[in-house]
């Protein structure tokens, strides 16, 4: 019992801090590593870019957009992942996802829900450019940032580095409201 108290003031004033410390430096590590793989863009080859950037195209006026995020959706387990990141971003506006159908029968119902985020369009001659390219990321500039595949881990990957772009979303300032005074 004598040694409680000193074991507990060093534990309060070195240990909890050097752990918090390891913990917070560890998920800006994370977080900076994630944003050095995306450093890297590649440009949009020319079909691509006229095809984006034309005037009869179908896809989402991404301007004002920061994350574009393009699936390739060929069964119901691209659904499930399209479902899945609708319902996580379904609040944010500064993120577009497009999902480009090979079988229409996938993309036959409707979203109201997910409108906002989610367009869904058949792969078509004019989206054959991404063929090649299961999922990718553009930027605002038409840049790609990255392209990932069909797996699951792939899947995980995208959502991490679409999150991490996102900017975080201010939240409300806490305001105290009181009743007049008699």
């Amino acid at each position: 019992m004598k040694y409680f108290k000193p074991i507990l003031v060093v534990t309060l004033i070195f240990i909890f801090p050097a752990v918090s410390y390891l913990y917070l430096r560890s998920g800006f590590q994370y977080r900076k590593d994630a944003l050095e793989e995306l450093k890297e863009m590649k440009d949009l080859a020319l079909e691509q870019k006229e095809f984006l950037l034309s005037k009869d195209s179908t896809f989402f006026d991404a301007e004002d957009k920061i994350v574009n995020l393009y699936l390739k959706m060929e069964n119901e387990q691209d659904e499930k992942d399209l479902q899945f990141l609708g319902e996580s971003m379904k609040n944010r506006s500064d993120l577009a996802i497009t999902a480009l159908y090979s079988n229409l029968n996938l993309a036959s119902f409707s979203d109201t829900i997910y409108s906002k985020t989610i367009q869904r369009f058949p792969l078509s001659a004019q989206t054959a450019f991404f063929d090649s390219e299961e999922r990718l990321i553009l930027t605002k500039e038409n840049k790609i940032r990255k392209t990932y595949g069909r797996s699951v881990d792939q899947f995980k990957k995208a959502y991490e580095h679409t999150v991490i772009l996102l900017p975080v979303e201010k939240k409300d300032k806490i305001t105290l409201i009181r009743e007049d005074e008699k």
